[in-house]
């Protein structure tokens, strides 16, 4: 069991304030490194930079104080399963059709008229993004590839993973939250701090999976994997679109349910997905009873 030094309140607390102030570090040195001219090179940097001072410090830091059990509150001191790592790498390439068509739902909602001017800030904010994702991409070089995985694949997914799962929902869940309470409340923060609104649900989604992947294994490191190759995969979407190998109709997969082949796509997408998913929680489940490992610890 892991012991605590100070009460749930004070972890939380201490956490918030840590991750104050890595916010206001990263703001001051992104000003600094951007400087007035904004290109891949420097706004890589600066995303490692937030990923390690507003991320990665709040975590570990809160980690090392509340606890002399760090590894173990940040559920790092496991190691990986083959058929673990194949599971959950296999659940999110069957998913691909069904979260295409839930992107595309969420991406063409429309607010009330009431609400013009919210859904126009949310429009900008969106396309904002986006600018910023192809500038961080670069020129569609080999080498820009390799940079954008390194960076916004495994950099940002091990970072965000630390900070959301290890960080957010293991204060909720030692706190003696609800675990699923604990799970979905991280995954809609996790979701809102992107500010990409048309795009909330199916990352609030992947949040979730990436949050039952902790509850159910005990090891931070499957979601990192998971969060990793998700976010690789998107990489390498868009720098085969900008290179022209293949359309941007690959982003829409699966989704024409006005196509008989696509909704075929979609039905085979859902019972694969809750397949894999059942036994990848079932693997998981069976992995900590024959450690003698609690679920929730």
């Amino acid at each position: 069991m892991i012991t605590f030094n100070v009460k749930p309140l004070q972890r939380f607390s201490l956490f918030c304030c840590l991750t104050i102030v890595g916010l206001l570090l990263t703001g001051l040195l992104s000003q600094f490194l951007l400087g007035s001219e904004v290109n891949a090179t420097r706004l890589n940097i600066v995303t490692v930079v937030q990923d390690v001072l507003l991320f990665i410090m709040p975590a570990i830091l809160t980690a090392v104080i509340i606890t002399r059990q760090p590894a173990e509150y940040l559920q790092i001191d496991k190691k990986l399963t083959g058929v673990g790592v194949v599971l959950v790498v296999g659940t999110l390439i069957a998913s691909i059709p069904v979260m295409n068509v839930i992107i595309d739902w969420n991406k063409n909602l429309q607010l009330p008229a009431s609400m013009a001017a919210f859904e126009s800030w949310m429009r900008q904010a969106e396309d904002a993004a986006n600018e910023m994702l192809k500038t961080m991409m670069g020129e569609s070089t080999v080498i820009s590839l390799i940079v954008s995985i390194l960076t916004m694949g495994i950099m940002a997914g091990l970072a965000e993973e630390l900070f959301f799962r290890g960080g957010v929902q293991r204060l909720l869940v030692t706190a003696r939250v609800n675990k699923h309470v604990a799970v979905w409340a991280t995954a809609v923060l996790f979701s809102a701090i992107h500010f990409q609104f048309y795009g909330f649900v199916p990352r609030m989604l992947l949040g979730a999976f990436f949050g039952y992947l902790c509850v159910w294994s005990g090891s931070l490191w499957y979601s990192v994997i998971a969060h990793c190759f998700n976010n690789i995969m998107a990489c390498v979407t868009m720098w085969l679109v900008e290179r022209g190998v293949v359309g941007t109709e690959i982003d829409s997969f699966g989704s024409d349910i006005s196509s008989v082949y696509d909704i075929w796509c979609l039905v085979c997408s859902m019972v694969f997905t809750v397949w894999l998913m059942r036994n990848t929680y079932r693997l998981f489940k069976w992995l900590r009873t024959d450690t003698g490992d609690l679920q929730g610890k």
